[in-house]
């Protein structure tokens, strides 16, 4: 035996020896990832959804949306010729904006068995207008966007409260403006993601300030904005800002506009948003996920996924844990879905498949929501799932 072979002997022993090793700590750290679907959805259908109560004083509702029809379960009410839906942010009201040839009708259902009103819209809206929505208001009332930059605020009877225009006076080209909202809608916020200054691309926010009114809070010539949450009622913003020369910003602004934070991203995510305590960083790309400190940008956690697209993510400092859906997505249908926990201070992965296809609506959110440590539940699908890690 030559002496090279010799010593490969200690080298391959030692390779043995850290193989074994490894595999015993990840087998100590691994834990039994369970995903079944919840008994509050059981029987329900891949265009039927579930819309929890979110107080005591108010039921669950449960809705049927099959193309262009909506029924509601809770009762008889049902409508056609829907052209979109929307639940507002106290879950007490549903808001449908039903179209005929020209005209739109406005229709509020209150928990899911009371049509509260039903009026024409009021405005003149374009047939072909691809941007007109509907935003359901906690009081009964609605907003209703159309041609790109323009909004009317309708009380719960029906009349017309404000008519906003989030750009006038002005013939540059723009992006569809969009509307953000706080949760308990205090604080309102229009905002163009993409505005064309030449071969420049730039953006604004605006706070709505009642009537036909708005403050500027935020412009810029060279930066667009990704995306924009609502925090705290109305008093912080949550921008997610790409400059012309791809520098990525994650920037927390006050309800003035005043730079509170700015953090450097080294990805663009699809997804910015912040833990419910306010204390961390959720950054959401296709296939990966990164966690980090929302006062310095320090990271905290990160991963990615080996198959199919990122859908939802969050991550739960009570338990140190990131939660991920993925899967291949349709218009309506999450196909080959899995569920990925990472727990970042035990460097334990976890996956499991998701027992059946996922019927969703774009209009309706997916959440993830902790129960107990180790006990996770996802909502907003045609089935809630339960998430158990023992």
């Amino acid at each position: 035996m030559t002496n090279q072979c010799k010593g490969m002997k200690p080298l391959l022993l030692k390779l043995l020896i850290l193989t074994i090793s490894i595999f015993i700590n990840q087998n100590l750290n691994a834990q039994n990832l369970s995903v079944t679907t919840g008994a509050s959805t059981s029987g329900l259908g891949l265009q039927q959804f579930l819309l929890p109560a979110t107080n005591d004083f108010e039921q669950d509702v449960t809705v049927e949306i099959r193309g262009r029809q909506v029924r509601f379960l809770n009762s008889d009410l049902q409508f056609s010729n829907i052209h979109d839906i929307s639940r507002s942010e106290s879950g007490q009201y549903v808001a449908l904006l039903t179209t005929n040839e020209s005209t739109y009708e406005v229709i509020v259902v209150e928990n899911g068995v009371t049509k509260l009103a039903s009026y024409d819209s009021k405005v003149e809206i374009r047939s072909d207008d691809p941007s007109v929505q509907i935003y359901a208001l906690n009081n009964g009332g609605v907003v209703i966007r159309n041609n790109i930059l323009f909004y009317d605020f309708f009380s719960p009877t029906g009349e017309i409260e404000a008519s906003v225009s989030a750009l006038r006076g002005t013939n540059i080209r723009t992006g569809l403006s969009q509307l953000a909202m706080s949760e308990n809608q205090s604080g309102f916020f229009f905002y163009i993601p993409e505005i064309f200054y030449g071969s420049n691309r730039g953006s604004v926010i605006l706070r709505f300030a009642g009537d036909e009114n708005h403050i500027r809070v935020f412009e810029s010539s060279d930066q667009t904005i990704s995306s924009l949450d609502v925090l705290d009622n109305g008093s912080r913003l949550l921008v997610d800002l790409i400059s012309n020369q791809g520098n990525l910003s994650a920037v927390m602004l006050d309800a003035n506009g005043t730079v509170i934070n700015s953090i450097d991203l080294d990805f663009e995510p699809l997804k910015l948003s912040l833990t419910r305590d306010g204390n961390f960083l959720v950054a959401q790309a296709s296939a990966r996920v990164v966690v980090m400190n929302a006062s310095n940008g320090n990271r905290v956690g990160a991963t990615s996924i080996r198959s199919g697209s990122i859908i939802l993510s969050d991550y739960l400092p009570q338990s140190d844990t990131i939660l991920i859906l993925s899967g291949d997505q349709d218009n309506s249908r999450i196909r080959n879905a899995q569920i990925t926990t990472v727990n970042i201070g035990e460097r334990s992965i976890n996956r499991a498949e998701v027992p059946v296809v996922l019927g969703y609506h774009p209009r309706l959110p997916l959440t993830f929501d902790s129960l107990r440590a180790g006990l996770y539940v996802m909502r907003g699908a045609h089935q809630n799932l339960v998430i158990r890690l023992d």
